[in-house]
């Protein structure tokens, strides 16, 4: 038999404090893209085709779940972007609208 009075259990809505993201450089990098390429290879698998709806759909993701580990993929994907819009990929993710083949 186990004795109850060892036990304790925590009443109340408990949540614990989530640590935000600081989303202030991301939102400066994303605002001074002055043209969007046509489309960006994020992985092997993925390739955005509408650069500038992905970013602000989700920064509205980011912003509205700041902090949730849930949602932390959102940021990273974000990041992704960012660092291919950068240039630090191998070159051969970003097709720019005035490229011609």
């Amino acid at each position: 038999m186990i004795d109850e009075d060892w036990i304790t259990i925590p009443t109340g809505n408990y949540k614990p404090e989530l640590e935000k993201w600081d989303l202030t450089e991301l939102e400066t990098f994303f605002k001074t893209v002055k043209q969007w390429p046509e489309n960006i290879k994020l992985d092997a698998c993925s390739t955005v085709t509408d650069i500038e709806k992905f970013v602000k759909n989700h920064l509205t993701i980011v912003r509205a779940s700041n902090g949730k580990e849930s949602f932390k993929h959102y940021l990273g994907r974000l990041e992704l972007v960012r660092d291919k819009l950068n240039g630090h990929g191998n070159g051969h993710e970003v097709a720019n609208k005035n490229t011609t083949n």
